[in-house]
């Protein structure tokens, strides 16, 4: 089987190491590249910090650093997923809490964890799904979306690591965001292969919310193995390929 990592260029190639260590070889697809932003206004204060990715963690530590100088309280904060929990844990941040990677169980941990009016800050990509902020005001929670990255798309049609004999083999596609799959998808329209991967390929993922946008674009076998790190996820996907 050929698998493709599909991710931003660093996460790409990391990953793509991390599958060798444990006996699968796979090709790199870093069909993003990351793009930061100036750093929020520290001088406001919240009662609430959201990071729906582990993108968001170079900005935020920046960000807290300054907030602490001048407030006497850090806000509550709520991360989606796994690998957005162990970053900012690899940065020594323990005091946090953590939903599934979805929109819907973030707003209620967010919901059920704070107070009437509450002002939160969202420390957000560029590509951003809007369904959170409607979900908290309609619970009078107020949030503000600070982009503080962008993922641009970077042109794989010259170098893409795909010939078309693959087409037609059993292909897995690991992707880490509802972003990725739509540009993977985009790009495979591009080069008229995209029909010819939908007949055998699976997509791994880690949240329903990849799984829904891959299931809205037409792709068919999706698997969502829910683990509490990348190095189980990507066991879990070796487990999976060993068996077919």
């Amino acid at each position: 089987m050929n698998v493709f990592v599909v991710r931003e260029i660093k996460d790409a190639f990391e990953t793509v190491k991390d599958l060798e260590k444990i006996g699968v070889k796979s090709k790199s697809l870093p069909i993003t590249k990351c793009n930061y932003k100036t750093i929020p206004n520290y001088k406001i204060k919240y009662d609430f910090i959201l990071l729906t990715s582990a993108k968001s963690i170079t900005i935020f530590v920046r960000f807290i650093n300054l907030y602490k100088k001048i407030h006497n309280k850090i806000p509550k904060i709520f991360v989606v997923g796994i690998e957005t929990a162990n970053a900012l844990k690899k940065n020594s941040y323990d005091d946090f809490f953590v939903s599934e990677g979805n929109s819907k169980s973030l707003s209620e941990l967010v919901i059920s964890n704070t107070k009437i009016y509450s002002k939160g800050l969202w420390l957000c990509g560029l590509h951003r799904k809007r369904v959170l902020r409607t979900k908290l005001l309609e619970n009078k929670r107020f949030l503000k979306e600070n982009i503080v990255y962008e993922m641009a798309l970077r042109d794989l049609s010259k170098n893409l690591q795909i010939d078309e004999n693959e087409c037609f083999s059993n292909n897995a596609f690991i992707v880490n965001s509802s972003r990725n799959i739509k540009l993977l998808t985009k790009t495979l329209y591009k080069l008229k292969t995209f029909k010819n991967f939908l007949k055998t390929s699976k997509i791994f993922c880690m949240s329903t919310d990849i799984k829904e946008e891959a299931l809205s674009l037409g792709w068919k076998n999706i698997l969502i193995l829910k683990k509490n790190s990348r190095k189980s996820f990507l066991k879990e996907v070796k487990m999976i390929l060993d068996s077919n």
